[in-house]
């Protein structure tokens, strides 16, 4: 496949990010991605079909990186250590760059653009996504989906396109889909010019999460279930008559409350379709929530996938969920290779570190605090505040980021 995948391979060995303190970097990455043999039609429906045991679960240790500590300083250089609300926001400009975005904030009902160089700007339209490279916008114009390139004057309509589910790791790739049709979604290059439609397997039991870095379309346990056949493709079920320990293959006709959690990956080109469960989940928590783990992202440097699973917390008897940990695990074998163990808050009204996004010098957090702020956390398990906010505002987005991230 000459376009998506070329683009992600392209993107891997080009790229350069700031360090904590700013200095600019070429991350040396081997190439990870592998190349299809099929070429890309303009658009591509893939019907999938999922073989029997197309799973496949590994197991090895899992690291544990106390990252509980308090945050210190630190910068990234494309985003603005801390910024003012202006009283009168600049509309963003239709015939002009305004440079690259950094995140999307909200104060009351009006959400505004923050670029790199500090400035502010109203959209004309609901803020649905950024992308990773913060080159493009994406936002809902009077019903109609639109990128627009903030490093110049490109608007490209986005056809059926109603909510954003995810970016590539690194580019300005865009997976979308239209409310309510849960059975594909469309996978758009705004700077090849392509669009591949891809057909999801099992949409009762899968919701799409974005692009692998290979530039597979990622799957994962829905929030809530609705399915109205048995699932070929879901991970090992836990089994209600085994002990505890056991897990069944065999497809069901309906979910049960403890489904493991899972990813499946989709192949554009080709619609084939691989995945594994998510090994040793009791190792990770004692009582956790698969369906929580809303957000799964490809970290850019390593090519492995993070989430974020719900965790139970219990304060003057009274339990509630709350963001958890973060795993980190292997995309080719599902294998955890870490946990980041997080500040557990000590009550319902404390602030937990929400995942929003992954970069080459860790994976962001955002705090819901006053003031509110982002964080690195690095391999080491360091915190470190990047951007503080004024009060009062939302941090709704980094780069990278969708409206319900």
């Amino acid at each position: 496949m000459t376009g998506l995948r070329e683009h992600f391979a392209e993107t891997a060995e080009r790229a350069k990010y700031y360090d904590l303190t700013g200095v600019v970097h070429t991350a040396r990455r081997r190439r990870r991605m592998r190349r299809a043999g099929a070429a890309a039609a303009a658009v591509l429906v893939a019907w999938v079909a999922v073989a029997a045991g197309g799973f496949h679960s590994a197991s090895g240790p899992m690291v544990t990186v106390d990252a509980t500590g308090e945050p210190t300083a630190g910068r990234l250089g494309w985003l603005p250590a801390t910024f003012g609300v202006p009283d009168e926001p600049v509309p963003l400009p239709g015939d002009r760059g305004v440079g690259e975005g950094a995140l999307v904030y909200c104060r009351d009902t009006e959400c505004l653009l923050l670029t790199s160089d500090g400035a502010s700007y109203s959209v004309p339209g609901q803020i649905w996504g950024l992308s990773p490279d913060g080159r493009w916008l994406i936002y809902d114009a009077g019903g109609a989906m639109m990128l627009r390139l903030l490093t110049g004057d490109r608007v490209e309509p986005v056809t059926a396109a109603t909510d954003v589910v995810g970016w590539s790791a690194t580019g300005a790739t865009v997976v979308v889909r239209q409310s309510g049709v849960d059975g594909r979604v469309t996978v758009v290059d705004p700077d090849r010019g392509s669009v591949v439609t891809v057909a999801v397997p099992d949409p009762g039991w899968w919701q799409p999460k974005g692009l692998a870095p290979d530039g597979d379309v990622m799957l994962a346990p829905r929030s809530s279930f609705t399915p109205a056949a048995p699932s070929t493709t879901a991970p090992p079920m836990r089994s209600t008559t085994a002990p505890a320990a056991a897990t069944t293959t065999e497809p069901v006709a309906a979910p049960p409350t403890n489904l493991d959690f899972g990813i499946v990956y989709v192949d554009p080109a080709t619609g084939g379709t691989r995945g594994h469960p998510f090994p040793d989940v009791d190792e990770v928590y004692e009582d956790w929530q698969p369906w929580a783990a809303l957000k799964v992202l490809a970290r850019p440097a390593t090519g492995s996938v993070v989430f974020q699973p719900g965790r139970r917390v219990t304060t003057d008897d009274t339990p509630f969920y709350t963001a958890g940990d973060l795993i980190e695990i292997s995309p080719e074998t599902g294998t955890a290779l870490r946990r980041y163990t997080l500040p557990e808050p000590s009550s319902v009204d404390d602030a937990a570190g929400e995942l929003v996004g992954v970069v080459p010098e860790g994976i962001l957090l955002r705090w819901p605090s006053t003031p509110p702020r982002i964080e690195v956390v690095d391999p080491s398990g360091a915190r470190h505040t990047v951007s503080t906010g004024p009060a009062g505002v939302e941090l709704r987005m980094v780069r990278g980021g969708t409206r319900f991230s």
